[in-house]
Formats: C-alpha cells, structure tokens, sequence
C-alpha cells in the first residue's frame, strides 16, 4: 500500500499527538513521583518531631526511610538508625524493628577511632559525608549484616558540623539506590537530626530537674551520693559508675 499525502499528513499529525501525550504522562506521573517524596518527607517530619520521646522518634525515622527509598526506585530490604557515643557508634533502631537484636549482635557498636573496619556506616559519621555503594563487595569498611547485601546508602544525621548519628539503607540487588533516593534520606536526615536533638535536650532537663527536687529533700550524703550517681548515669547513657573524692592529706582519690 502506497500512502497518499493526505494519508502521511493524518499519521505525522497522529505521531506528533501520541509524543505530546506520552510527554504529558511522564511528565505526570514524575510530577507525581515527586509529590509523593515531599508528601512522604513532609509527614516524616511531622512525626518525629511530634514526639520528645526518643524511642518513638527512633522507630518513626527507620520506618518513614523505608518509605522514602520506595517512592522512587527499589524499597530498602532493611533500615538501620545508629548514634554518635563518645568514640562509638550504637545501633538503636531498625525497620523491621524485630531484627535491632539480632544486628547488635552482629555489628554492634562501633569504635570510630578503630584503624579496623567501621562500617559503611561508620565510615558517614568519620567523614561527615553521604555514603552511596551501588555493590558493597570490595569495600574495606564493609562489615556483612546480611550476607546478600549489595547495594548500601548511609546518611550522615548533622547539628552544623557536628555528626551525631547517621541512617543507613540496604538492599539485596546491586544499584538499588540513586541520587534521588540520597537526596530525599539527607532531607529526613536534616529533620531526624533536630528531633534527636531536641528529644535529648529534653530528656537531660527532665533529668536534672528530678536530681534537683530530689536533692532538695534527701536528707543524708549517703543518698545524695546515690541521686547523683544515678542521674549521671542516666545522662552519658550508661550501667554504672562511681564519684571518688579527693583526700588532700594523701594527694589522691580515695
């Protein structure tokens, strides 16, 4: 069959309409895309910053960076939210939330001052900047949770310069996270991070208020010396302890 002009003219006009509709749908659907990432965003704020309760705000920030990394490409396979203590690094939430035993036991926390591996993770809180291995084989801070892994994204969680804990994101297929998956996780990075800030800033002066009426009523050195110690504890997160006292006749604690 041979077309005439008229026949060519009606399939070029035909062919131009279909490439303006199919642009029109992409254009949709990645405008779509990206209000679900704000929207995705917008309620992972809400949420961790609705709560001064730390373990809340800690299984809130693992969830919604699962929920984030599957807007746009391939959902995370597991979540991990760690934090700056000291020298170390202490795993304290992962999505699924069943599973934070399981990896304290096989990672643990982390000495950041250790010439050894540090992890991926460990490796964002050193150098203060994003993490994204599209295979993690090969990697010599890589330090196996699952033995399936490939693909790995950590974020450092920051107050200015200072870097106090970081979110990391696996999955099982190589190249499972992009650019795009980096920049949404460091735009919940920014907010996570303010909310911890926050809820522990909280915590120390509902501490240090207790210590105070408590104090004010005790009623020997002894106890005072417990209300102290106790509350120390409770502010460096740690299980024990001691208070020493200076003996000036010997020149040294005693």
């Amino acid at each position: 069959h041979r077309f005439t002009n008229d026949e060519l003219i009606n399939i070029e006009l035909f062919a131009n309409q279909a490439a303006v509709a199919i642009h029109d749908a992409q254009l949709y659907e990645e405008i779509q895309v990206r209000a679900d990432a704000l929207q995705a965003l917008y309620e992972a704020g809400r949420i961790a910053t609705g709560s001064l309760n730390l373990e809340e705000i800690f299984s809130a920030i693992v969830e919604q960076t699962w929920r984030l990394t599957g807007i746009e490409g391939l959902e995370a396979r597991f979540c991990s939210l760690a934090l700056v203590e000291g020298n170390s690094l202490k795993p304290v939430a992962t999505f699924p939330p069943e599973r934070l035993p399981d990896f304290q036991s096989i990672v643990g926390t982390r000495d950041l001052h250790n010439q050894n591996r540090i992890g991926v993770a460990g490796r964002a809180v050193r150098t203060g900047e994003t993490q994204l291995l599209k295979d993690v084989a090969g990697d010599p801070d890589y330090i196996p949770y699952n033995l399936e892994t490939h693909s790995e994204l950590a974020v450092p969680l920051k107050i200015g310069e200072r870097v106090i804990g970081v979110i990391n994101v696996e999955h099982t297929e190589r190249n499972a996270f992009d650019e795009k998956d980096k920049q949404a996780l460091e735009s919940l990075a920014s907010q996570a991070a303010v909310a911890i800030q926050n809820a522990q800033s909280y915590q120390e002066a509902t501490i240090l208020q207790e210590l105070t009426a408590s104090l004010i009523s005790s009623s020997g050195l002894r106890e005072v010396l417990d209300l102290v110690m106790e509350a120390a504890m409770a502010l460096t997160n740690t299980e024990s302890g001691s208070i020493l006292f200076w003996d000036a006749q010997i020149q040294r604690f005693a």
